[in-house]
């Protein structure tokens, strides 16, 4: 009885962690698609369009960011929230289609295609008219997805010369800024702790699985 019952338990896990995994990559997919478009309104409008992220609303918001006014009402697209405007459009992950309630904006990161230094977050990513970003280095989303059995994350890497977003593989690893934030916020917690005679413990979501 007790091994009938593990091997349901397992198979309940599986399907789990197999649904997360698609529709984490599903969720990139989109993402991706959605740069590829700010991208294009770029180059097609000789300006420029910024995507702007928002971990706390877990989605973000494109709108033009160039100088003729003339261009700051986008063309409709789909998958957009209804409570943005003509000038904005506003993506909520939650809400997709693909039924990605589980996976959520981790971190944008700015980083050296070289690993020359640590990563920095960032908020947006604006591409201009040749299609490039206006950001010297990379820029990454990362998603996450709360799996069973641990986290999930996968990357879309911006290039900054091109402007073309790649998805990457989905990984457990926790992207390096993500790891130095919760570290901060841990150390925060601790002097808190410290101060009031209570004790923190260090964060899971920090570690690698």
């Amino acid at each position: 009885m007790i091994s009938i019952v593990a091997v349901i338990a397992g198979v309940v896990i599986t399907q789990f962690d197999s649904v997360s995994h698609d529709q984490l990559l599903g969720t990139a997919q989109v993402v991706a698609a959605d740069l590829a478009h700010a991208r294009n309104l770029a180059v097609t409008n000789n300006s420029s369009y910024k995507i702007t992220f928002d971990r706390g609303n877990n989605g973000y918001t494109l709108a033009h960011s160039g100088t003729n006014i003339a261009l700051d009402v986008l063309p409709t697209s789909a998958f957009h929230s209804a409570s943005g405007s003509t000038t904005q459009q506003i993506t909520d992950l939650a809400s997709l289609p693909i039924g990605a309630s589980g996976i959520h904006l981790a971190v944008v990161e700015s980083n050296d295609p070289m690993m020359v230094s640590f990563p920095t977050q960032v908020f947006d990513v604006e591409f201009g008219p040749l299609g490039e970003t206006k950001r010297a280095t990379r820029t990454t989303i990362w998603l996450a997805a709360n799996a069973q059995r641990g986290r999930r994350f996968i990357g879309i890497d911006v290039d900054p010369i091109t402007g073309l977003a790649s998805i990457g593989t989905i990984q457990t690893a926790v992207p390096q800024s993500l790891v130095m934030e919760e570290m901060n916020s841990y150390a925060s917690d601790s002097a808190d702790s410290t101060k009031t005679g209570s004790k923190s413990s260090y964060p899971a979501t920090a570690t690698t699985f």
